[in-house]
């Protein structure tokens, strides 16, 4: 083999094992200043049956760089979700950061929530859609088995946090997953991110016990502390 070409790389392999210690140290600190537990690779892809996360072609997946906890009761997990597609020099690693909150017994409806994309809406057929309103529906695909009672939840406190954000959202089997799909999201973001996150489930939370006949009012709850979280 071209020595060039081996020690292009050793440099390339040398390269991303810096780069994940960094990561991994960087995350740590964020999990350590929130008080919360920290794990640098969690045995946690059970929980994540069923979803659209799991649903693909990949191979090889995982999850680190966690964190996770209690805030007001309620038990969460931030995490990097990773799996790789092709194989050899054709494999391309894809890593993206969950946020995944337990809703116990949560009377949150069952949905799916995309951010619309020209190859989305080409390869990617969205089953059982739901409409929420016209300038929401010109911004997100939203699928749901429940439609009654899953469009109540989308007060507008709801609908502006996910655009602000552009996030994915699953609300499945117990289990409410918010993520940008394909995107690890920046260690200094990621307190914003979990806060969001929680204020999300909040507000998903209040409007689901609202009946769904009553004008909902502006919500605001401003954003959900998480230093002093109790840990696991």
């Amino acid at each position: 083999m071209n020595s060039i070409l081996v020690v292009s790389i050793v440099a390339l392999a040398l390269g991303i094992a810096a780069y994940n210690y960094w990561r991994q140290k960087k995350v740590r600190e964020v999990a350590e200043g929130l008080g919360l537990a920290f794990l640098p690779q969690a045995e946690i892809l059970a929980e994540l049956a069923g979803s659209e996360l799991t649903n693909n072609s990949g191979h090889s997946r995982k999850c680190v760089n966690c964190f996770g906890g209690d805030a007001d009761g309620i038990s969460f997990k931030v995490f990097e979700y990773q799996f790789w597609t092709g194989y050899g020099r054709n494999q391309v690693k894809h890593s993206q950061t969950i946020c995944k909150v337990d809703l116990g017994n949560s009377e949150i409806a069952d949905f799916t929530l995309h951010p619309k994309s020209m190859i989305g809406n080409l390869f990617k057929p969205v089953v059982n859609k739901m409409s929420v309103d016209p300038a929401f529906d010109g911004s997100f695909n939203v699928s749901s088995v429940e439609p009654l009672k899953a469009r109540p939840v989308f007060t507008d406190s709801v609908k502006r946090l996910i655009q602000l954000n552009r996030w994915t959202v699953e609300s499945c089997r117990g289990r409410l997953m918010i993520y940008r799909d394909r995107k690890t999201i920046g260690h200094r973001q990621l307190k914003q991110f979990l806060t969001d996150s929680l204020e999300l489930m909040t507000l998903l939370e209040e409007a689901s016990r609202t009946p769904a006949s009553a004008v909902f009012p502006q919500v605001s709850t401003g954003s959900i502390p998480v230093t002093g979280i109790t840990t696991h």
